[in-house]
């Protein structure tokens, strides 16, 4: 890694593929939309390189991302090409023109992965690319991407050597309490007081809610959450320090709302709610239920997705010492939640998609699965290395060490666990490479 230069150039082009098949599993439905793409070559040997195949997943994709730059890194290493694929149904690449219920019957984690292996045949048949049956690829994802990077090596061993797989929610699970629960030791780690100050906080909300039906709804149209349910109010608060936690933030978040009045506190978290793009659209049926396309919008896509397939659904921990979010949020929440934004009943088979895709029993090779210690996702991830298939499990042990961290562009701050994280990637990369004969 100091070998190559902490900020690397890039250059992305943006491309679509026009014939992506809208469903994989109908020889008889012809139909087809537009997805986007990007390539960028400039570190490429288009004589002997290998192409690093970087999943985007539940959101706008932007192509490559500067606060992400070390698969860029790993191009200049290893004079890859990368391609960036974004997610059907996500961004620019929409098969329909609204999201109604009926629309979305295609919108699912079996489809877009055949959408992947039909878009990696169609680059190798693709003249201006000259990339060849030969090739050695690898994929990338972070987050649900990297579900999907983890799921493509397994679904499709022979279109890829391997996968970097960081912070993948490979498992999906219904009642969710490990989830809660990390954020309770996540917020430990700076102290005690932060921990009970979020619980403390939460109680003292759930009170008022449940004795003072004027200040509960003043408090919510102070957050400009007058659409949402009481209950929906309460997932959104959740996530407001969930998501500071999540992405890294858990130091500052801890200096910030530390011993603070219930009051101080109420301003600080819409403070940290609006710094944090927390916002309550993305937690309300009412706005969830709308249908019109928006390229910038992906709450309703998500919401689908999660609600029929994955579940991941973020319950209070059973232990009330571990408990970081209010009691309301329960599977009747979200059993509720997911028909109100929807209009009839959408709820997953999580057994069935596990026995589908494998969960934490799948067994593949060259998979590598790195999480960050501080992240609450990485319990729907493997995190004990299966070295006798060569899955390798990276836990990143360090001060704000979270979700998709290694992925993020290095920098000379970055932890000494961080760091060899990354060697230990970069090496297994060049391992699996030399392995490769064509």
């Amino acid at each position: 890694v100091e070998k190559i230069e902490k900020n690397p150039s890039y250059v992305q082009v943006e491309r679509w593929f026009d014939f992506q098949k809208l469903d994989h599993f109908n020889p008889s439905d012809s139909r087809t939309f537009r997805q986007r793409y990007w390539t960028m070559d400039l570190y490429w040997d288009r004589e002997r390189g290998p192409v690093l195949f970087w999943l985007c997943g539940e959101y706008t994709c932007p192509g490559i991302r500067k606060t992400r730059l070390f698969p860029v890194l790993l191009a200049q290493r290893f004079n890859a090409l990368i391609i960036v694929l974004e997610h059907r149904y996500y961004g620019a690449s929409q098969p329909f023109e609204d999201w109604s219920l009926p629309n979305l019957k295609w919108l699912t984690v079996q489809q877009a992965l055949d959408d992947t292996a039909y878009f990696v045949n169609f680059i190798k048949t693709n003249d201006e690319f000259h990339v060849g049956n030969d090739r050695p690829w690898i994929v990338i994802g972070g987050s649900y991407p990297g579900a999907m990077s983890a799921w493509y090596r397994y679904k499709y061993p022979h279109l890829t050597i391997g996968s970097l797989a960081s912070s993948a929610v490979i498992n999906a699970i219904a009642d969710f309490t490990a989830f809660d629960e990390q954020i309770y030791y996540s917020t430990r780690i700076s102290n005690l007081d932060c921990t009970t100050t979020i619980q403390n906080f939460t109680n003292d909300l759930d009170a008022i809610f449940a004795n003072d039906t004027d200040k509960s709804q003043q408090i919510k149209a102070s957050f400009g959450a007058e659409k949402l349910t009481d209950d929906e109010f309460f997932f959104y608060i959740a996530d407001v320090f969930v998501e500071t936690v999540q992405y890294g933030g858990r130091i500052a978040l801890c200096n910030k709302i530390t011993r603070k009045s219930f009051d101080s506190l109420l301003q600080l978290v819409k403070e940290i709610a609006n710094s944090s793009n927390v916002f309550p659209p993305d937690y309300g049926s009412y706005y969830l239920s709308n249908t019109t396309y928006d390229i910038d919008k992906n709450g309703r896509q998500w919401t689908y997705q999660y609600c029929s397939q994955m579940g991941w659904f973020q319950t209070p921990s059973k232990d009330p010492n571990l408990r970081m979010r209010s009691t309301r949020l329960s599977l009747n929440f979200y059993k509720k939640f997911c028909q109100d934004t929807f209009g009839e009943p959408v709820w997953p088979d999580v057994d069935y998609f596990n026995n589908q895709f494998g969960g934490l029993d799948m067994v593949v090779d060259n998979v590598i699965f790195s999480n960050g210690d501080e992240d609450p996702w990485r319990h729907a991830s493997l995190n004990v290395s299966k070295n006798a298939y060569h899955m390798d499990a990276l836990l990143i042990t360090c001060d704000d060490c979270a979700h998709c961290v290694d992925l993020n562009t290095p920098t000379k701050q970055d932890s000494r666990p961080l760091h060899n994280a990354r060697i230990k990637i970069l090496k297994t990369f060049a391992k699996w490479l030399s392995q490769y004969r064509w």
